[in-house]
């Protein structure tokens, strides 16, 4: 349900879920729209 997220809103949103936790994030993404997100990423695939 909803709109699609991607790019640098993607990322934004992640980075508000998350706040301060430390915390190891893996990511994947098959697309363009996933950059900003991957390049946050501990460990990133794009797939």
């Amino acid at each position: 349900e909803g709109a699609n997220i991607r790019g640098p809103e993607k990322a934004r949103r992640l980075k508000k879920l998350l706040k301060a936790e430390s915390i190891e994030l893996w990511a994947y993404g098959n697309s363009s729209g996933d950059k900003e997100m991957l390049e946050m990423a501990d460990h990133a695939e794009m797939v």
